[in-house]
């Protein structure tokens, strides 16, 4: 569209060459406007017959792609955006397989990503996972994986956005992904004369000078073992080399009473420093079974998230399926970290802004068990949260803790308004003391849930707290 005609793909291409940058392209083979047969948002109301889309596929896309392929040197990446499973759309595996042969043939060591149409499942030759639009990890996979993200709200430039994610959303979501495997991409949308908008300028800058700092805990760098969600006051992620390994704790939330606690590792580091400090000087901490306490600075080192190394001599040793210690003590018992259950498995998760927390619906007779370290012997108070909005006295529910028994019966909890004037009329969950445990000695303890329900009546539990009096 230039006068004269410019080759822009190829100007790209030599200064991401001339740069050592890699080079990836972005094609959309599923949707396109401008060919007569192409896909786009309308032909669900006009229709297309498959004749006439294979011949949008076969004179321009197989076209296109083999163009890129060939004429702009060595290509990283053809990263597609067909967000749902071919079954879904007017393409066919037939097609999908003659583009991803057509990738092989010419460029061997090109990466495809599922938005191609097929599945990692499907297809074990898709090089990597695309999630959902801003969708953020949740479990650990074993193999590569992406989250496409944005700034803001908007993919492309948009004069009046102001929905603006901060520099803090952008780290915590580099680093969730991390911590499971994953990788996170950062769209950005330039405006029409190629510049950046300020906002976007000021959380690159910002993020690249936290990487500056704290790289060292996302590149090249993995999950670990423990669950993802066990602790509150941030996430893990791993490294080993030479036979040696580095936790980096991800401090989200710096506590206030200067102390981390890492459940569920039980080998001892060796060394335990801030990974900001140039010198590195070992900060103190005590290691009791499968119990890190890290004594902290009163400050936390970075604005947006510090970065605690534990290294020890060989890859760390741990016991799953414990509840991990909450910030500031205490643990919290909820339908996610349940160790053992039978009867109600159904957990909601939270909805209205959060204001209905995450429950289990209950709805038959259940038993529930968590699994706790406990290293400060003492007493021990345990409440528990629910909603129920039955009137009766016949539902109630058993805790045990060793030969300690704590007995309960439900109640109805009634409404809240989460909003005034916004019609928003929810469930109340209240919380109900259960009583107190002794707890002689340090070690591991299993609490168990017995809940007994009336026949068509529903109990939504949302946890059990534990603290030390």
């Amino acid at each position: 569209y230039t006068s004269p005609k410019r080759d822009i793909i190829k100007e790209l291409a030599k200064a991401c060459e001339k740069h050592g940058i890699k080079l990836a392209f972005y094609y959309s083979h599923w949707v396109d406007w401008e060919h007569k047969y192409g896909w786009d948002h309308t032909k669900e109301l006009s229709g297309i017959t498959e004749q006439e889309y294979d011949k949008y596929w076969q004179e321009k896309v197989i076209q296109q792609v083999r163009e890129l392929l060939t004429n702009y040197g060595e290509i990283s990446i053809l990263w597609f955006d067909m967000w749902i499973h071919h079954s879904r759309t007017i393409i066919t595996k037939k097609q999908l397989f003659q583009l991803k042969e057509l990738i092989r043939e010419l460029q061997p060591n090109c990466l495809i990503n599922s938005r191609l149409g097929l599945s990692i499942e499907e297809d074990s030759d898709i090089d990597f996972r695309t999630l959902g639009d801003n969708q953020l990890g949740k479990e650990k996979l074993d193999y590569p994986w992406q989250t496409a993200g944005t700034v803001a709200h908007s993919w492309g430039y948009h004069a009046t956005e102001n929905k603006w994610k901060s520099t803090t959303s952008l780290l915590k979501s580099l680093i969730n992904n991390v911590s499971l495997n994953g990788n996170f991409m950062l769209n950005i949308g330039p405006r029409a004369n190629g510049g950046i908008p300020y906002e976007i300028t000021d959380r690159l800058e910002k993020m690249g000078e936290w990487l500056d700092v704290n790289g060292e805990s996302i590149y090249k760098s993995e999950a670990f073992d423990l669950r993802t969600d066990m602790h509150d006051w941030g996430k893990i992620t791993s490294k080993t080399e030479n036979g040696k390994t580095k936790l980096y704790l991800h401090v989200f939330n710096w506590p206030l009473d200067h102390q981390i606690r890492v459940t569920g590792i039980k080998s001892t580091p060796s060394k335990i420093y801030l990974l900001s400090d140039k010198l590195k000087p070992s900060i103190q901490f005590e290691q009791k079974e499968v119990v890190t306490r890290i004594q902290l600075p009163f400050k936390a080192p970075d604005p947006y998230v510090s970065v605690i190394v534990m290294e020890f001599d060989q890859y760390p040793k741990i016991e799953k399926g414990l509840v991990g210690e909450s910030i500031g003590g205490g643990y919290a018992l909820t339908p996610k970290n349940i160790s053992y259950s039978q009867g109600s498995t159904k957990i909601l998760s939270p909805s209205k802004f959060g204001s209905i927390p995450e429950r289990l619906i209950i709805e038959e007779d259940s038993n529930y068990e968590w699994r706790v370290y406990i290293d400060q012997p003492g007493t021990y108070l345990l409440d528990i949260s629910y909603s129920f909005q039955e009137e009766n006295d016949k539902n109630y529910l058993t805790v045990k803790m060793g030969d300690q028994k704590l007995e309960h019966e439900i109640q109805m909890t009634g409404k809240t308004v989460g909003e005034p004037k916004s019609a928003w009329v929810i469930d109340s969950y209240n919380f109900f003391k259960l009583g107190e445990v002794q707890i002689d000695h340090s070690g591991f303890y299993d609490i168990k849930l017995d809940v007994n329900v009336i026949k068509n009546q529903t109990i939504k539990f949302n946890r059990i707290w534990l603290e030390k009096e």
